[in-house]
């Protein structure tokens, strides 16, 4: 049976879980998703090797901040909670959402972390590159290999061009 409770941070308070032992790793939540969102058998099997938090995003269950309403006022929050807890170097493995919050945390402070995961995630819009934001731009158009041709094929600073067809991915 998992404990709820809540934690006095910088800005706020976060309502999390914790079970296991061993190092540590917060579980990072996507989009209004509750701690309870996770796959009961996963997080068992992890805790069978980590010290798992299981922590609330703002606004849900007993977890508000005042950091901005922002990726980065989210990362701040799990920052927050970090210090709060006084976890070293903890591993953070962000789900959806929480992925975008995770790469934000590794982005600006990647000096709290001992390592992170991605899991169904996206790339923050800041972290990618011109001509994948303007491929997004036309999705919501009709098909035309003219517009790929044109967004994806045409002179830039990169060298060399990667399309994974399945996945959408540009690389440069």
């Amino acid at each position: 049976m998992l404990e709820y409770q809540s934690i006095k941070t910088a800005s706020g308070q976060t309502g999390f879980c914790k079970l296991g032992s061993g190092p540590a790793l917060i579980l990072a939540v996507g989009y209004s998703g509750t701690l309870f969102h996770w796959n009961r058998d996963f997080v068992y099997e992890l805790a069978r090797h980590f010290t798992v938090y299981l922590p609330d995003n703002r606004k849900i269950g007993l977890s508000d901040s005042t950091n901005p309403a922002s990726m980065l006022g989210l990362a701040q929050d799990l920052v927050d909670f970090i210090q709060a807890l006084q976890l070293d170097k903890p591993y953070l493995f962000g789900w959806s959402m929480g992925g975008v919050i995770t790469q934000t945390v590794l982005r600006h402070f990647p000096e709290i972390l001992g390592g992170v995961v991605l899991l169904a995630t996206i790339p923050h819009a800041t972290y990618t590159n011109r001509e994948f934001l303007q491929l997004v731009a036309y999705a919501g158009q009709p098909f035309s290999r003219t517009v790929v041709r044109d967004v994806l094929f045409r002179k830039s600073a990169c060298r060399t061009k990667t399309i994974h067809h399945q996945f959408g991915i540009v690389d440069c």
